[in-house]
Formats: structure tokens, C-alpha cells, sequence
């Protein structure tokens, strides 16, 4: 599950997450993920939505901004801390989430254009106060 949060930008899908993902988890299936991305909805740090991305639908995971996530995270450790978790939400989406599906998530409200669009997206992204 915590491979999915790890990934690179504020979303992934089951395409993305095989060709980006952990090299060990690269061949799960599309019902696979889509159930790990199910629990992690479940734990409130995410939206599980699917899409059409051509003649087929993928399954997307769109990541609870950090802001939104903070009680989620800090109530499962055991699966992501903060840190690592701001890191990776604020890196670009990958390419393989095609502008179609972008497109899509920005019409349902699951990500704003900037996200979508903006190749320095995270550049100015906000630190965490270190105590």
C-alpha cells in the first residue's frame, strides 16, 4: 500500500505505478492495485476514482494534499510518515498519466490546473516546520 503514496506526484494510476513503481511491484495486477488504492481511501488518504483513458478505464489513485492528510498520516506511521510523503506528493506527475486522464481529474475537482499542467509543480512547495 505504501508504494502507491510513494509515488511521484499527487496522482498515480495502475499504469503509471507499473512502469514507476517498485521494480518488486511493477507486475500487480490492475484489480491489485485498485484494491490497495481502495484501502488507502479507506484510511482517508486518497481518492480511488476510474477513468477513461482510451477504449479502456484505468484506475486512479489522486493523493489527499498533505495539508488535508496530516491527522491521517500521523494516525498511520506504520505506513508513511509526513516527510516522505510531502516529497513525494509535491514531485511532477508522471507521463504516463496521459493529459486525458488529467483532464478528467481536473473536471471531477480531484486536482487543480496547476497540478495538471505545470511542469515545476512542488518547486515552491511549502517544508515542514522542523520542531
Amino acid at each position: 500500500m505504501s508504494a502507491i503514496l510513494l509515488t511521484a506526484g499527487p496522482v498515480t494510476s495502475n499504469v503509471s505505478f507499473s512502469r514507476r513503481g517498485p521494480t518488486s511491484l511493477r507486475f500487480i495486477s490492475k484489480e491489485q492495485f485498485h484494491a490497495a488504492a481502495n484501502m488507502l481511501q479507506a484510511a482517508y488518504l486518497g481518492t480511488t476514482v476510474t477513468v477513461t483513458s482510451s477504449c479502456r478505464g484505468s484506475v486512479v489513485f489522486v493523493k489527499t494534499p498533505p495539508n488535508d492528510a496530516a491527522e491521517a498520516i500521523a494516525a498511520n506511521t506504520d505506513i508513511i510518515n509526513m516527510d516522505k510523503y510531502m516529497a513525494r506528493y509535491y514531485q511532477q506527475i508522471p507521463t504516463c498519466v496521459t493529459v486525458k486522464i488529467r483532464e478528467q481529474l481536473v473536471s471531477m475537482g480531484l486536482l487543480t490546473h496547476e497540478q495538471a499542467t505545470d511542469t515545476n509543480f512542488g518547486v515552491n512547495a511549502p517544508s515542514l516546520p522542523h520542531s
